[in-house]
């Protein structure tokens, strides 16, 4: 059947038969003349120069089983040689083996004067890789020296009673040689210093009969341009484990160890020949154990084509399927078979992070080592290394227990032992650094086209004057008063005499007229100027004009109590003082979860002064973190027009078209910063995100190295301080701009650019995962996060405080009162970390009031006013004595509050509900109108609710209603719409009050609260028979006769009920 298939007889090649063989020529041509030309000896006029010794050039080639040597030659009249000899070695395969051979083994030539050898020289076949079509020239020799050419050695001293020792000649005398010294006979090298052989090295390749042309290089132009080298240096092995210790020394160090990196489409980069060194002190312990490598046999070099570089440099940048793998494993030395190779092969993930800088060539890195997958040792780059069957009948290596299965011996070390070891590639894998092209817009295009905003000084003069005329009317009442009294009032009724007196004749003259008149218009200047737009919220606005005039006039007053003016900052005119103070109210509302007051005091701020970029800047992050993007980046905005060089407003503004998708832009703005002459890391790695969703991996590179770079050097100017005095470590440059996105509430993005950093600190990454999870409303990813921050570290407060807001956000007060605690307990200086944060505090207070411990919150808040006296802390310890019963110190605390803050809603609606537990109806009602003006939030409508209730008890109908209203409108429940129905009717609005009480029985029957629809069906009862409505107040007793409830004839008023 063969022959009939194949008559002619000729043998088939293989569909795979790889290119045809070629043929390495090697042409020995010259070599210089080798020892200096005869001189006739003086006085020896017969003398003939010796005959000259032939000269014969031998050379070793990488594949050839031994050297190969020329005929002898005789040297010309000028010494030199002209050799005509050309080698041909034939049979060679073209192929990156081939060139790794050639490259990894030079070619040895040496030069032999009769048979003696005189000169080497070593040809490095490297040029190769480059894609020339041959190599040669001229090689300088080096002498191959003799034994006259090495240092004299020294004389044996001799032996106690030698006679030859006596019988020397003593210095000087009789026989010795001339200064002392005895000649030295040994035969030296003659060769001549620059004596050179010259040769070449060319390949010639058969005729290819599908390209209808011949090759001309070992490398093609494609390889030569794209393609590298690759060179392998292998350090150490450490530490070993306790079995193999003991079995070298047991067997003479009968094993060696190897090192090999698997290329795609290459055999393996593989060294051998590592050697183990144990360390032991005086007493016999081991102190340090390792695998070492000679440096002779520690490197190994491979060259690369294009293909195999290319697949190289993409799985150390991870766009490959795995990060580059290296293998270990032992062999014997004497080529015995390892029964438990298997349990010394391990593996290590190598990362190459040198090479991954901008045009780095080399990288130094320890790899740890684990167990293979398990089946795959035959697919190993080591298993022919150490075979994993005794095929060829070696003898067995020395006995010794294999390691549990999956399992290597490597991991039984003390500590983590892993592969150190080199990488250097004769190309970067990344192009040299370089600063990205510039955008194609600039910032000026990007920011509004109007000039910046003015300093706003109508508002000022507007509000100035104001404060003028109620200067000038304080000053006139008191001159008034001043000319009608004299001392004090003797009693309450006292005060009001005067009072009526004073009233009387102000009207009488006419002064209180012309001071409101003066007033009025002071306070036309300023509607006019903040309030002059009407529409909706036409009586938010009042409300807000109210206060905004009650605080003007308080500050006015405060001014002429004082006994010096506050100074202000001559550089510009404006009230730093202040606006530090309402930028503290304002992060105390936002902490306290108080948006929209926060708000107002960043606004304040901006009343105050529109000409420091820093307050816009502030006001644009408040805005972002509130999530309203568009009117953050108007702030910003804002802030650049002012300053275009703002650094937080430029870099935020990064953040804000990353978070967009507004790439083009998020480019400019982050090349604003980077283009200034000091570096900001964070705008850097900014920009490497934004270039990574262009599509720029060379630009997104490029930035990533320099924000690792600035980042490095800020750390290392931290650290070069001493070590008392070293202040806590700045995060790496990703993990600050992820921190800065997660304060912006941008997870999505944080989480991206977390991915891009090379740190392993786990604990500041879980802590960010933790937030980013919080932030997109996924607890239980945010729960595992945390338990990893604090597996790494259980001393830190912030995963703790993490804890308790997720545990408050779920309702669990208990176990967020436990985290708080925890949180608490690390803060302080005797832990060495900064104290326990307002919000800390605040939280760790509201965990323990929702969770019914009232004592322990009253005595954190009480430490809170301590620590960060403010509103707030004075609020919550308040609220805790009112819980608690104590109205007497309560009240004290929320007068605190109020002096703290009189604009605090809360705190005014505390006064109101301490006021009516204190049967001081009046004052209650004065407290509940500055809460309403105040703005008070429709969250407090449990606290509305209470207050309604016992307005209601106190008589209070109209006041009564407002509350319960507001209550009802926001969420509160069946008892406080049956209040407001009450409340209602007493107003004599029966028909309002059954509304409010029907929509409050079905509000109960949902709720499942059996005694408020009772008592809401015995009122509806009564209300029905008042409006004459007989079958609904039948259906009212029926029901409360299902319930079991007796029942009487309806009362004939109201009250009675």
């Amino acid at each position: 059947e063969e022959e009939a298939a194949n008559p002619d007889g000729e043998a088939e090649a293989p569909e795979d038969a790889g290119p045809p063989p070629f043929t390495i020529n090697v042409a020995i041509k010259a070599v210089s003349p080798l020892v200096a030309p005869w001189v006739k000896p003086e006085g020896e006029e017969e003398a003939e120069p010796p005959p000259p010794e032939p000269v014969k050039v031998s050379f070793t080639f990488p594949g050839e089983e031994g050297p190969v040597e020329t005929e002898p030659v005789e040297p010309g009249e000028d010494g030199a040689c002209v050799f005509d000899y050309v080698k041909a070695l034939e049979g060679r395969t073209p192929g990156p083996a081939l060139v790794s051979a050639l490259m990894g083994t030079p070619m040895v030539v040496t030069v032999h004067r009769g048979e003696v050898a005189i000169g080497t020289v070593s040809v490095d076949m490297l040029a190769f890789t480059t894609g020339v079509e041959s190599i040669g020239g001229s090689y300088a020799l080096t002498k191959i020296p003799f034994e006259g050419d090495l240092p004299k050695p020294e004389p044996e001293p001799p032996a106690d009673g030698d006679e030859a020792a006596e019988a020397e000649p003593e210095a000087g005398g009789e026989g010795a040689p001339e200064g002392g010294e005895e000649e030295d006979t040994r035969p030296k090298n003659p060769l001549l210093d620059g004596a050179s052989v010259e040769l070449s090295v060319t390949p010639t390749f058969p005729p290819d009969p599908d390209e209808g042309s011949t090759r001309q290089s070992l490398v093609s132009e494609h390889d030569a341009i794209h393609g590298g080298i690759l060179t392998l240096t292998a350090v150490a092995i450490a530490p070993l484990p306790k079995t193999l210790i003991d079995v070298q020394a047991a067997n003479d160090d009968h094993w060696e160890f190897a090192v090999a990196m698997p290329l795609e489409g290459l055999a393996p980069a593989t060294i051998r020949g590592g050697a183990t060194v144990v360390e032991k002190d005086d007493d016999g312990e081991i102190v340090s154990s390792r695998v070492e490598f000679a440096p002779e046999t520690s490197t190994a070099r491979v060259w690369m084509p294009a293909a195999t570089f290319a697949a190289f440099r993409d799985s150390i940048r991870g766009k490959g399927p795995a990060k580059a793998t290296m293998e270990v494993c032992r062999v014997s030395k004497s080529d015995a078979y390892d029964a438990i190779a298997e349990s010394y092969r391990a593996i290590a993930d190598a990362t190459f992070d040198g090479l991954l800088n901008p045009g780095a060539t080399e990288s130094a890195e320890t790899a740890p080592l684990r167990a293979p997958p398990f089946g795959q040792y035959a697919a190993s780059c080591v298993a022919k290394l150490c075979p994993k069957e005794n095929t060829g009948g070696n003898p067995e290596g020395p006995a010794e227990e294999a390691a549990p299965e999956g399992a290597v011996h490597w991991a039984a070390t003390p500590t983590v032992c892993g592969v150190t070891f080199e990488v250097t590639v004769s190309a970067p894998v990344l192009p040299p650094w370089r600063a990205p092209l510039p955008p194609k817009m600039t910032l000026v295009d990007l920011l509004p086209g109007r000039d910046p905003l003015g300093p706003h000084e109508a508002d000022v003069r507007a509000t100035e004057a104001f404060r003028a005329e109620v200067a000038k009317s304080a000053a006139v009442l008191s001159k008034e008063y001043a000319a009608m009294f004299t001392g004090e009032p003797k009693d309450a009724d006292g005060k009001a005499t005067r009072r009526k007196s004073l009233v009387f004749e102000l009207n009488r003259s006419g002064k209180y007229h012309a001071m409101k008149e003066r007033l009025k218009s002071a306070a036309s200047a300023i509607i006019a100027e903040r309030f002059h737009k009407g529409g909706e919220g036409v009586q938010g606005k009042y409300n807000e004009l109210y206060v905004h005039l009650l605080q003007e006039m308080h500050a006015a007053l405060k001014k002429l109590g004082s006994s010096e003016e506050e100074p202000e900052d001559p550089r510009d005119g404006v009230d730093h003082a202040k606006l530090a103070r309402f930028k503290a109210l304002a992060d105390e509302y936002e902490i306290a979860g108080d948006q929209s007051n926060a708000d107002k005091w960043h606004r304040e701020r901006l009343v105050l002064t529109r000409r420091l970029p820093e307050i816009w800047a502030e006001y644009g992050a408040f805005l972002a973190r509130c999530e309203r993007y568009g009117k953050s980046e108007e702030a910003y905005k804002e802030a650049l027009m002012l300053e275009e060089g703002h650094v937080p407003s430029l870099i935020a503004l990064c953040a804000l078209m990353l978070h967009d998708e507004e790439y083009e832009r998020a480019e400019v703005y982050g090349q604003a910063v980077t283009s200034r002459e000091e570096g900001d890391p964070v705008a850097w790695s900014l920009l490497a995100a934004t270039y990574n969703a262009m599509e720029r991996d060379e630009d997104a590179t490029n930035c990533n190295y320099e924000a690792r770079r600035l980042a490095a050097e800020v750390m290392s100017r931290v650290t070069a301080g001493s070590p008392g005095s070293q202040p806590e470590k700045p995060p790496e440059a990703f993990v600050s701009t992820s921190l800065l996105l997660l304060d912006m509430h941008m997870p999505a993005e944080a989480c991206a650019i977390l991915e891009q950093s090379r740190t392993h600190a786990a604990f500041i990454r879980s802590i960010c995962l933790a937030r980013a999870a919080m932030l997109e409303g996924m607890p239980q990813n945010a729960h595992a996060f945390l338990m990893d921050a604090l597996a790494v570290d259980a001393t830190d407060p912030r995963p703790f405080e993490l804890l308790g807001d997720l545990h408050v956000k779920e309702g669990n007060f208990a176990d967020a009162v436990e985290a708080y605690t925890h949180a608490m307990a690390c803060t302080g200086e005797a832990n060495g970390r900064p104290p326990a944060s307002l919000k800390l505090i605040l939280n760790l207070g509201k965990a323990l009031t929702e969770n019914g411990d009232l004592a322990d919150a009253r005595a954190t808040f009480e430490a809170g006013c301590e620590m960060c006296p403010c509103a707030s802390t004075w609020l919550g310890a308040g609220i805790a004595m009112l819980r608690q019963g104590d109205l007497e110190s309560a009240e004290a605390a929320l007068a605190e509050a109020n002096i703290q803050d009189h604009t605090n809603a809360r705190v005014w609606g505390y006064l109101c509900l301490v006021a009516l537990l204190s049967d001081r109806a009046p004052e209650a009602e004065q407290a509940i109108g500055s809460a309403f003006r105040c703005g008070l939030s429709n969250d407090e409508w449990p606290l509305l609710g209470e207050i309604g209730k016992l307005f209601l008890e106190h008589g209070r109908w109209k006041h009564a209603e407002g509350a319960l209203r507001r209550s009802v409108k926001h969420g509160g429940g069946a008892d406080v719409r049956y209040a407001l129905g009450r409340a209602l009717h007493e107003q004599g609005d029966a028909a309002a009050a059954r509304d409010q009480m029907l929509a409050a029985v079905e509000q109960a029957e949902e709720a499942g609260d059996a005694e408020t629809k009772r008592l809401l069906l015995e009122s509806l009862r009564a209300v029905h028979s008042e409006l004459g409505e007989n079958e609904a107040a039948a259906a009212a007793v029926g029901k409360l006769k299902v319930m079991g409830v007796p029942t009487s004839p309806p009362p004939k008023k109201w009250r009675d009920c």
